[in-house]
């Protein structure tokens, strides 16, 4: 019943968002769950087309963020780094050229500029799971746009996925979101790239150089 409530009551605050006008096929969907409490419910299936980014965006933050059993997921950190930026992008440290001031819990992101031409073009700060969670974008001559989210303590349960081990660190790379996804542990902490155009093995070597 627990799983029924946590449903309905996302639904509902689904089709309250300003950004995303519900579709009459949720709202049939929240009226069938209010008119029959006791029959056995599926999930809800993701809905297709234009307005289906938008929705699962919107799943995914009240799942993460709006109560006490929600579990955070790689996934949901991925999907910040697919989000827009909210805020300026942070400054390289003039103490540590080859990091940005910008950090989680002592974890501070790298400077790829002058490296590996990758430019820092803007930040945006979420919770995950009660967590706070912290994503730098970057983007390149290409015009290939990807974000690095760093989520704080508790380090978030780690998906099946295929594992590469570079410089002491294992990596695991997957899909989430039609994105290429690459993430590690570092401090305890849980690190995500994620990113729409740029191939895993791209993104992995990026990962690897922080640690290099």
């Amino acid at each position: 019943m627990s799983e029924q409530h946590d449903e309905l009551r996302a639904l509902e605050l689904l089709s309250d968002l300003n950004e995303v006008r519900a579709p009459q096929t949720l709202r049939r969907r929240i009226d069938e769950l209010q008119r029959e409490p006791r029959r056995r419910r599926r999930r809800l299936p993701f809905l297709a087309g234009a307005g289906a980014s938008a929705l699962g965006a919107g799943v995914i933050a009240l799942l993460t963020t709006g109560g006490q059993s929600a579990t955070p997921s790689i996934a949901a950190a991925a999907q910040l780094g697919l989000s827009r930026a909210t805020s300026a992008p942070p400054a390289q440290d003039p103490r540590h050229p080859r990091a940005l001031l910008a950090a989680v819990q002592g974890v501070s992101y790298p400077y790829w500029e002058d490296s590996v031409g990758w430019r820092d073009t803007g930040q945006r700060t979420d919770r995950l799971g009660g967590r706070p969670a912290v994503t730098v974008f970057y983007s390149n001559a290409a015009g290939q746009r990807l974000g690095y989210t760093i989520v704080a303590a508790p380090a978030l349960a780690l998906p099946a996925a295929s594992t590469v081990m570079r410089h002491g660190t294992t990596y695991s790379l997957l899909t989430a979101h039609g994105a290429q996804v690459v993430t590690w542990r570092r401090a305890g902490l849980t690190c995500v790239l994620s990113a729409l155009h740029v191939s895993s093995g791209r993104l992995l070597a990026l990962a690897s150089s922080v640690h290099a």
